[in-house]
């Protein structure tokens, strides 16, 4: 049986597969509704991330495709995220256990996803100079390059090691181990949909367009944590969850914007500091952009808020 595009994309070449494969199918195929065990519920949120990663592998070791790291990168925040809301209808200590592990995966893989997104960026926003600063730019960026090499090659020392063959091996495992359980996955969902919103709605307490970066940075994790749990029930609730998760994707990704834009201009300025006053004043025109972007994303998001918090959309109640 071949998986559906949303588990292993578009584009995406099958890998070797290890022997788990076939049962990590079936699971992540189950259809599902509120009166399903809540077993098969669990085992689907889990299986769909793991077979989008182990499909990834080859794409992501041949190291040409940015895709293909954001998409691993994603298929491991999503375990690490779904490992966090479900350990309790796991075996709690072995999903804390894979959360570690995971972590340390996407440490390797955001290190490169960061580059990958900066260089997106400060792409775009160079063409928009004048010509006259194009060797400026040049050598402001020239380190780029090297630096994503550098980090492309310790995740390909991670992927090769033998530490990552048992996390890919021991995560499958867990997966098709789930305890099995009588409760039904609507009744076991609702208390776990409840304490991230509950947890969501705390960041954003208080929250104002002039909050520090590291609060709405932590409210974007929240944000991204809730979207996350949500996607994962959404096969239980169907259309129900869909409106909560397009709204909390949106205002993930509007926080998302304005990380970024904190994250590029801490970057210009460490590049300036070392750099000539030629190439620190293209560093300044960009970090300009960068300050106008955050300035965007600051006003955006309290509208991407409200629209989330309204009442009709949390679905699990």
């Amino acid at each position: 049986m071949m998986r559906p595009e949303s588990a292993r994309g578009p584009h995406v070449p099958a890998p070797a597969r290890p022997g788990s494969t076939d049962e990590l199918e079936r699971l992540a195929d189950a259809v599902l509704g509120p009166a399903s065990p809540v077993t098969a519920a669990v085992q689907r949120s889990l299986a769909a991330p793991t077979l989008r990663l182990i499909a990834l592998d080859d794409v992501i070791k041949d190291g040409a495709d940015p895709e293909a790291i954001h998409q691993a990168r994603i298929a491991t925040r999503r375990l690490r995220a779904n490992l966090g809301t479900l350990r309790a209808l796991m075996q709690p200590e072995v999903a804390q256990r894979l959360r570690f592990e995971f972590s340390w995966l996407g440490g390797a893989l955001g290190a490169v996803r960061d580059l990958d997104v900066l260089e997106a960026r400060f792409g775009a926003r160079a063409a928009r100079l004048g010509s006259h600063d194009n060797r400026a730019t040049e050598r402001l960026l020239s380190g780029m390059a090297a630096s994503r090499a550098e980090a492309h090659g310790a995740l390909m020392d991670m992927l090769r090691s033998s530490r990552y063959k048992e996390l890919i091996r021991t995560s499958s495992e867990a997966v098709i181990g789930v305890p099995e359980s009588g409760e039904l996955a609507a009744d076991a969902f609702r208390p776990l949909m409840n304490a991230r919103w509950t947890r969501l709605r705390r960041a954003f307490e208080g929250l104002t367009p002039g909050s520090s970066d590291e609060q709405l940075h932590a409210a974007r994790i929240a944000a991204k944590r809730a979207r996350y749990a949500a996607e994962a029930f959404e096969p239980v609730y169907g259309g129900r969850a869909r409106k909560f998760v397009r709204r909390a994707t949106a205002l993930q990704d509007v926080l998302g914007e304005h990380q970024d834009a904190v994250s590029a201009q801490e970057w210009l300025r460490r590049k300036a500091s070392r750099s000539t006053s030629t190439v620190a004043f293209v560093a300044g025109e960009l970090a300009a952009e960068e300050k106008r972007a955050r300035a965007r994303a600051r006003s955006s998001w309290p509208a991407a808020w409200r629209d989330l918090a309204r009442p009709g959309v949390r679905f699990w109640t």
